[in-house]
């Protein structure tokens, strides 16, 4: 297997650090760029192609901010595998809304040893185990709470 090229977008530089150690471990991985915002993280894969993307949650002090570049990425770059890091514990609006963006996976930051084969796993396998499914649980959910007039607008665009 080729080697998988990473781009770690996290605003926490002992994490940054310890990560960066943690992959050296890892021949196969190619931890390629490092950033601190999701503003970064657009500008550079506007120039590059990775295959995966570790994205923090929480950026730039923003709850959700990893949330929306996630949705971005997953428009954009639909070959390239967002797998989320957080610290946020059992937030499932947070989880939901993970997939529904477009990640790939999603792992705790007491969990980032299950890093390297979640990112064997996104190159080998570009459909998530959790993506589909709980993307369309999360739309029903939420289908639910669209009026007739939202739901004729959503359908007329």
């Amino acid at each position: 297997m080729e080697k998988i090229t990473a781009l770690l977008v996290e605003d926490d530089i002992e994490w940054q650090q310890a990560l960066v150690a943690f992959f050296r471990n890892y021949e196969i991985i190619d931890l390629k760029r490092i950033v601190s915002t999701a503003k970064e993280c657009h500008r550079i894969l506007e120039k590059e192609a990775f295959d995966i993307v570790l994205m923090d949650i929480m950026l730039d002090d923003y709850r959700t901010s990893g949330l929306d570049a996630t949705l971005e990425i997953s428009f954009r770059y639909p070959d390239t595998k967002v797998i989320m890091l957080t610290s946020l514990d059992n937030d499932d609006e947070v989880f939901y809304e993970a997939f529904l963006n477009g990640a790939y996976e999603y792992i705790y930051k007491y969990d980032f040893e299950q890093l390297p084969e979640a990112m064997v796993r996104a190159k080998q396998n570009p459909q998530s185990k959790y993506g589909e499914r709980l993307r369309k649980l999360v739309f029903e959910q939420k289908k639910r709470l669209l009026t007739t007039t939202d739901l004729e607008i959503l359908h007329g665009l």
